[in-house]
């Protein structure tokens, strides 16, 4: 997701609708008054939770590299799994990424693409993985956390039962789903888990934040005078901009102290004032790198967190005693930048910081040996995989390919180019401009073209 200094509150959204396949123009086409009806006890084939953790950087994870552990419960997961180790999102921010992980197309394809304000919803005419699964009699649903993935979202569509509240109470959430859902019916269950998404610290079973993590008399003295420098419409340096986005990002302790001090008019100029810093300016910062290396600190930190909350996921799902042959997928949206090409968090940028993700498959009884496999592999390939995995036929025209194959341990990753997109603002004169990037990449070579 955009990182958005702005703590945007939690509202519960209404349940998702089921969308069904109807032929319109030659298209499939997702369609809710054409209905299957409910999921049927005669469908076979086992069920699959796929598990997007939002923001998790590929390195953050230490398989054969010999990096430190930061994640004991994921990496475990991990030894257990098939890993693709070189796998890419399509974009470097949360929207676009996962509307092409639940559709299987590039973000070129689904329309979802750019910046947030001109990025829209999913057209009709594209299927989500949802929508091709609940066609055939099984179970779907999503659970979510919210930020940009609320129950009601287009790239959501298909699934017939919504939760939320994933982070704030994955046991409870989950066993909500587990009483509703038929039994003895396969599924498809999609959780999206905000835990390492900034803020990176205080994070909701953290405990008591630690005193380093509060606003000295210092910060609270600089924070009351950008409230006056915002309210006046003076100018602010580069420090007053750098010790900001570190107060929003770094823990959930300073951000809502900063908010407080500022209040809700005042915190949303700063916004759009980091926003431009972030967009353009931070390059040309020469103590970018300084404040990133902070904040990276801060993210490896929380890493502990989300190693928490992926455990009472999967400790969770295990209480629910779902049957054996349940395939799970974890995967990551995007990745956090640290200053390593001038910029910091997620989105306006496509390098390997940004868009280098997690991808592990646990498939009982479908996969070879546990292990890591390298080659071209991306978010886009898990449609067509969970498909062949889950028994539902492939259609034509998708832009992902079956890991199925290499998952079983039979075949090598084909050679292909993995394609990313996204817009940012640049800054000439004072007037904005977008620039479009595209990235193409290989294990063996990449290139990025910016284009106005």
């Amino acid at each position: 997701m955009r990182a958005a200094p702005i703590a945007i509150g939690l509202a519960l959204a209404a349940i998702c609708t089921a969308g069904c396949l109807v032929r319109r123009g030659g298209r499939d086409r997702g369609d809710a008054e054409n209905c299957t009806g409910p999921a049927s006890d005669t469908v076979t084939g086992p069920g699959v939770v796929l598990i997007c953790l939002d923001t998790l950087r590929a390195d953050s994870l230490s398989l054969d590299s010999g990096r430190p552990v930061h994640m004991p419960r994921l990496e475990a997961f991990a030894r257990q799994s098939v890993a693709f180790a070189d796998a890419v999102a399509p974009a470097a921010w949360t929207g676009p990424s996962i509307t092409s992980l639940l559709t299987g197309l590039d973000p070129s394809h689904t329309g979802v693409m750019g910046l947030p304000e001109r990025t829209g919803d999913l057209s009709d005419s594209v299927l989500t993985l949802a929508q091709r699964v609940v066609v055939t009699g099984r179970h779907t649903a999503a659970v979510t956390s919210g930020l940009w993935l609320v129950p009601g979202t287009s790239a959501l569509r298909g699934s017939t039962y919504g939760g939320f509240g994933l982070d704030a109470d994955p046991e409870g959430v989950l066993e909500t789903w587990n009483a509703a859902r038929p039994k003895g019916v396969p599924f498809l269950l999609f959780l999206h888990a905000l835990a390492a998404h900034d803020p990176y610290l205080d994070k909701v079973d953290a405990g008591p934040p630690s005193p380093d993590r509060k606003f000295s008399a210092a910060d609270e003295t600089r924070a009351r005078a950008i409230r006056v420098a915002i309210e006046r419409g003076g100018a602010f340096s580069y420090d007053d901009i750098r010790w900001s986005v570190e107060a929003c990002v770094r823990s959930q302790t300073t951000r809502e102290r900063l908010g407080l001090i500022l209040g809700r008019p005042a915190f949303e100029k700063l916004f759009g004032i980091q926003r431009r810093w972030l967009d353009d300016e931070c390059e040309r910062d020469p103590l970018v790198a300084t404040l990133g290396e902070r904040l990276r600190a801060a993210y490896v930190e929380g890493l502990s967190s989300v190693d928490r909350m992926f455990g009472r996921m999967e400790d969770a799902l295990t209480a629910l005693h779902l049957p054996e042959d349940t395939i799970v997928v974890v995967v990551a949206d995007h990745g956090e930048a640290f200053g390593e090409h001038g910029t910091l968090l997620h989105g306006r940028r496509l390098h390997d910081e940004m868009v280098r993700v997690p991808m592990l498959v646990r498939a009982p009884g479908r996969m070879g040996a546990a292990r890591v496999v390298r080659g071209d592999a991306g978010l886009i390939d898990v449609v067509p995989t969970v498909l062949e995995l889950m028994g539902v036929a492939r259609p034509a025209g998708l832009d992902g390919i079956s890991l199925v194959p290499s998952i079983a341990g039979a075949t090598p990753l084909p050679e292909r180019a993995m394609r990313a997109y996204e817009e940012r603002y640049r800054y000439e004169n004072n007037q904005a401009l977008i620039e479009r990037l595209e990235s193409i990449r290989t294990t063996r070579a990449k290139c990025l073209v910016t284009r106005r």
